[in-house]
């Protein structure tokens, strides 16, 4: 950890949570509690297993707001859609506790369709939603940053499969910067100024 991280690290606000083979990915976590999975080892098998926990999380979460952000009769494709995505990750990060050594690149390649499917069907509601062809509560680039996200899951899972774990420090940055940016603007939209 770099000594400026140190300092402003809150040990009572973060915690992690070793990502091995056969760990509960959140059996254990009140609803409150949102782990990080660390990789345990320096080697593609560690680092899958962390992304594949952490990632086919955060993906479910993802198709669940879309469905919530999807009312009415109208929107009832897209939302069985997110629905059907939702479900996906879900079953995807419950069978991510298994993941040995031998059965890992096929585990990936499996994270890394469903991913890439999903960005697909993001990108597409970010172009209908856009143009007016739908009426969601859900805002365009909330979409695109979403569809980075998985890009992201996925291209990292076909490096650990190439046996690549190495991180492009400009990369880990820059997506992270943005990522979070976008993050601390949505909730800056969403909380009442008003509140105290």
């Amino acid at each position: 950890v770099p000594p400026v991280a140190k300092v402003l690290q809150d040990p009572g606000q973060t915690r992690t949570t070793a990502a091995v083979m056969g760990a509960a990915p959140t059996s254990q976590f009140s609803a409150r509690d949102k782990p990080t999975y660390v990789a345990q080892t320096n080697d593609p098998l560690g680092h899958s297993i962390a992304d594949n926990l952490f990632w086919n999380d955060i993906m479910m979460e993802h198709a669940m707001f879309f469905v919530q952000l999807m009312p009415g009769p109208g929107l009832a494709a897209p939302r069985r859609q997110a629905e059907e995505f939702q479900r996906l990750f879900l079953q995807q990060l419950e069978a991510s506790r298994g993941i040995r050594a031998d059965n890992v690149a096929a585990f990936n390649r499996a994270s890394i369709d469903l991913a890439r499917r999903f960005s697909e069907y993001k990108k597409s509601m970010r172009e209908q939603q856009a143009s007016g062809k739908v009426r969601t509560l859900v805002w365009p680039l909330v979409f695109t940053h979403t569809a980075r996200e998985a890009d992201r899951f996925a291209s990292r899972l076909d490096l650990y499969n190439r046996r690549q774990i190495e991180l492009d420090r400009r990369e880990v940055v820059t997506f992270w910067s943005a990522t979070m940016g976008e993050h601390s603007a949505f909730i800056a939209h969403l909380l009442d100024p008003d509140e105290k």
